[in-house]
């Protein structure tokens, strides 16, 4: 299981073993990666723009999750065996 949120520095390390998100070196960077992602979300009509931008509240992503799970559950085509 993954966390929410990865940030690497492929150069240094290129197994990206690291994550770099908590890490105050990189806080610029990160926010200026994070500005561009709803950026794009936002442009792109991305369903998930709302969790992305309350990602920090318990469970918003959870739920987001569990929610897109049971769409994909309610309009999945029932196989017959």
């Amino acid at each position: 299981y993954r966390v929410p949120e990865e940030f690497y520095n492929f150069k240094d390390d290129p197994d990206g073993l690291n994550n770099l998100v908590h890490d105050p070196a990189y806080a610029l960077e990160l926010d200026k990666f994070r500005k561009q992602m709803l950026k794009m979300m936002e442009r792109y009509k991305d369903p998930a723009v709302e969790a992305f931008r309350n990602r920090d509240q318990t469970g918003v992503m959870e739920e987001f999750m569990e929610q897109q799970r049971e769409k994909a559950k309610n309009t999945r085509p029932v196989e017959k065996f």
